[in-house]
């Protein structure tokens, strides 16, 4: 009903959140993607909003999604780029390795219920997440899950904290001093388990934050008494923190999640190929980063 470009258009605002990005994602200008976008959304009959700062799509989704799926198999095929989500921490430095086969998302993301979102939506095609803790159960026949690492999550500190290099560090040490409350929406697992330990997290009574943004977290360690959650990723991207030398709070891992008929595609078999020989080129200067077979 609508071409390859128009549902881009459509598709790219959705991911992207704004006309200027997607037009970066898209290549062409602004007032083109505005004028395919509309064609879209007339021809299906659907208007948009914003909620929480995210766009959503209004009206009778199902000749949308027709669409949508006959078109991701296109992109599939080789037509159009495929599109890929991140993690926050992972994905400047895995990006590096991808072919020109794909294109990118914003990478700030805060949490899996977005890209888990759009992935169901057909909106975008894999999203490869630092918490597969937080994905869905592997019983769900809708997903295919491909662990690619592990990783134990710990705490940081500015370096002149007053636990930055003292050792044997118990959990009521670490229970001292504010940690940023981590969102139970984004992260409902690991919210369970940290709970569980102490550590503060944020209910649902507050609003839902979408994006991550540095100055929330290994931003607030500025004040040298706010800690800050660590992976190997995060460690590398701020190598002025200092890991404290406590027990690890619990063990998560990176995974790549795409919908169970697109995992059959050789083009995603090549993706995982991909990311592997560049964890493999990473893992010697990722601490703690574990490489799954």
């Amino acid at each position: 009903m609508v071409t390859l470009d128009e549902l881009a258009a459509l598709d790219a605002v959705l991911w992207q959140r704004n006309g200027k990005l997607a037009s970066q994602a898209l290549r062409c200008n602004q007032s083109t993607v505005s004028r395919r976008l509309t064609r879209t959304l007339d021809s299906f009959q659907l208007t948009m909003t914003r909620r929480h700062g995210e766009w959503q799509v209004l009206g009778n989704p199902l000749l949308l999604q027709m669409e949508r799926e006959l078109h991701q198999l296109c992109r599939l095929l080789g037509s159009h780029p495929l599109r890929l989500e991140f993690s926050p921490y992972c994905g400047p430095m895995l990006a590096r390795c991808l072919s020109k086969d794909w294109v990118v998302g914003t990478m700030d993301h805060l949490g899996q219920a977005r890209p888990l979102a759009l992935l169901e939506e057909r909106v975008i095609d894999a999203y490869l997440t630092e918490s597969s803790l937080d994905l869905p159960a592997p019983e769900d026949p809708t997903w295919t899950v491909i662990p690619l690492w592990r990783y134990p999550v710990a705490l940081v500190a500015h370096l002149d904290h007053p636990l930055a290099g003292v050792t044997g560090l118990s959990l009521q040490d670490l229970l001292r001093f504010p940690v940023p409350p981590l969102p139970a929406s984004g992260f409902p697992v690991v919210s369970e388990v940290l709970r569980g330990i102490g550590l503060p997290i944020a209910g649902a009574e507050a609003p839902p934050p979408q994006r991550y943004d540095s100055s929330d977290w290994e931003g607030l360690t500025a004040d040298q008494s706010t800690l800050s959650y660590a992976t190997p990723f995060m460690r590398q991207i701020h190598p002025a923190l200092r890991a404290l030398e406590s027990a690890p709070l619990l063990t998560n891992g990176g995974a790549l999640i795409c919908r169970c008929d697109v995992a059959a595609h050789g083009v995603i078999a090549q993706l995982v190929a991909d990311l592997r020989t560049q964890l493999a080129r990473l893992a010697p200067s990722l601490p703690g980063l574990e490489l799954v077979p």
